[in-house]
């Protein structure tokens, strides 16, 4: 499967008329913090899901604590972005 980044490169090289640095700037959006901040929220969604329904207490500290990462760099990326 392609990456995100993958795919703005390939849609960015079909843009006819536009300068070179439109193309950057396409490119580029697909690494944004937003993007960054988008793709973290889903993976907090998915383990939100996998935690409520693990039943195993051990399993569930695991899952415990991906989700605490994930919400760390969430903040960490909201706050880059207010600066």
């Amino acid at each position: 499967m392609k990456s995100l980044e993958q795919e703005a490169e390939e849609y960015a090289k079909t843009l006819v008329g536009i300068d070179v640095h439109a193309k950057k700037d396409f490119i580029a959006g697909a690494n944004s913090k937003w993007v960054q901040a988008e793709k973290i929220k889903a993976q907090i969604e998915i383990l939100t899901g996998l935690y409520e329904n693990s039943y195993i207490k051990s399993g569930r500290e695991f899952w415990k604590k991906k989700f605490e990462e994930l919400e760390q760099k969430l903040k960490q990326l909201e706050d880059e972005t207010l600066q």
